[in-house]
């Protein structure tokens, strides 16, 4: 795997692998010293904690990455991550720590890449108002924005 970018700003480290060798996208590794997902994160700023909002959505829960050949797109990122390759709903799953990728076939015609997020959602008749607004289709629990399906989950 080739090494995209690297970088150590003090307490902070970051790594992306190249997209090329991963399938799909670029996987990105930040760590910082106190290794914890709510810690010091130069990239937000230093009050990003003070800008979190859970009042509607409270979290992205998976990613979903399409493919023309799923299984093996999900064995390679279950090798690099050191995670184990499970199923869920007959489809390729690697469970991380704190959310799940899971790997679908093209299902649109945009090749290999980001198909979807499930966030969790805490306010869905306010989620679902403000898509309403902006004129965003829900179908099924899910919001389509710029081609990214987005999947509501409790």
């Amino acid at each position: 795997m080739r090494v995209a970018y690297e970088a150590e700003r003090g307490s902070w480290n970051v790594m992306q692998l190249h997209p090329a060798d991963m399938g799909a996208s670029f996987l990105e590794v930040d760590w910082n010293e106190q290794a914890e997902p709510d810690g010091h994160w130069p990239p937000a700023g230093s009050r990003w904690q003070d800008m979190v909002s859970t009042e509607v959505v409270a979290d992205i829960v998976a990613v979903e990455l399409q493919s023309s050949d799923p299984e093996r797109l999900a064995r390679r990122w279950a090798a690099v991550a050191g995670a184990e390759l499970s199923r869920a709903d007959g489809m390729p799953v690697v469970k991380l720590a704190n959310a799940a990728l899971r790997f679908v076939p093209d299902r649109d015609g945009r090749g290999d890449g980001l198909g979807g997020l499930d966030l969790r959602v805490v306010d869905r008749s306010r989620l679902l108002a403000q898509a309403s607004r902006h004129g965003v289709v829900v179908v099924d629990d899910c919001l389509v924005i710029g081609g990214t399906r987005f999947y509501l989950v409790a």
